[in-house]
């Protein structure tokens, strides 16, 4: 709902159920999520209760045990990525560039903030940065098959194919719009339109191009 459909209302609502249903305070630290909650609060707009559930990281970092994969509660990529999303959500954008660089230094997964890097950059007013972590996030591999498909990487394709239309990168905007169309080809019916708006792009600049080319051979 809050990635994807754009329905942050609602996203929020079931995250709120959810924690509603299941205290965190009932469950064990490190069963607790602190920081992915936070990071989707951010992303929904709520930044003071995701900065809340952070303070609540830093309150438990030091339980006992580990996580699947051998992690504590203190997993400092994971924090600093929901750290980031919540300053951007607070409109501090160069805030948020820095926590975002080193959420990729220290993050177990070497993707998943790789979109929200981006996107600090492009509000930051740095469309080059902005292309080349985006690029970077859809053509490295990692094994973990959720983060190697990419929960971000359509989006990441959209906006590569803005990006390179703006700088007027006609041939990088249209293969960008083309792998949109294509990854989401199946889609459900509520996202075809997205895949269809790059459908549309990528035939207008297609058609433009190629009406140049003929012009510069005459």
């Amino acid at each position: 709902d809050i990635r994807y459909r754009r329905q942050s209302a609602r996203g929020l609502a079931l995250l709120d159920s959810a924690v509603a249903r299941y205290p965190l305070d009932s469950l064990a630290p490190l069963d607790r999520n602190y920081a992915p909650l936070a990071y989707l609060y951010a992303l929904g707009g709520r930044p003071s209760r995701a900065r809340a559930l952070l303070a609540d990281v830093r309150e438990y970092e030091r339980a006992p045990g580990a996580t699947r994969g051998g992690l504590g509660l203190r997993d400092e990529g994971t924090y600093l990525r929901a750290l980031g999303a919540t300053e951007l959500a607070e409109g501090k954008r160069n805030d948020a560039v820095g926590t975002l660089r080193r959420s990729v230094q220290l993050y177990y997964c070497p993707t998943c903030t790789l979109p929200d890097l981006a996107l600090a950059y492009e509000l930051t007013g740095a469309p080059d940065s902005a292309i080349a972590v985006y690029q970077r996030y859809v053509t490295t591999p990692w094994s973990e098959w959720q983060n190697a498909l990419g929960d971000s990487r359509v989006p990441a394709y959209q906006r590569l194919g803005a990006l390179h239309e703006a700088r007027g990168d006609t041939a990088a905007a249209i293969a960008a719009y083309r792998q949109v169309t294509t990854l989401w080809a199946q889609a459900d019916a509520e996202l075809q339109p997205l895949a269809a708006d790059a459908q549309r792009h990528a035939s207008t600049l297609g058609a433009g191009r190629a009406t140049a080319m003929r012009s510069a051979v005459r």
